[in-house]
């Protein structure tokens, strides 16, 4: 399996509630017909694990599995 580095995120859309926010984030990764691992950045340390959503857009990618880690510096 490949290893991309760290990809930065940028926020699409923010929807406000009264007791927490919704923010939709994207990223653009390029993939070759290899396995692929891409690391996302640019979440806050506080996001619920259980929201976080990884969707194929477009193209023949498939997503196989996704979780949070968080690293303490």
């Amino acid at each position: 399996m490949i290893e991309q580095g760290a990809v930065g995120t940028s926020v699409e859309r923010v929807t406000l509630f009264e007791d927490r926010a919704e923010v939709l984030r994207v990223a653009r990764v390029h993939v070759s017909a290899s396995a692929l691992r891409v690391r996302l950045s640019g979440f806050t340390p506080f996001v619920d694990d259980r929201s976080v959503e990884v969707v194929v857009r477009s193209g023949p990618a498939r997503v196989l599995s996704s979780h949070v880690q968080r690293f303490v510096h």
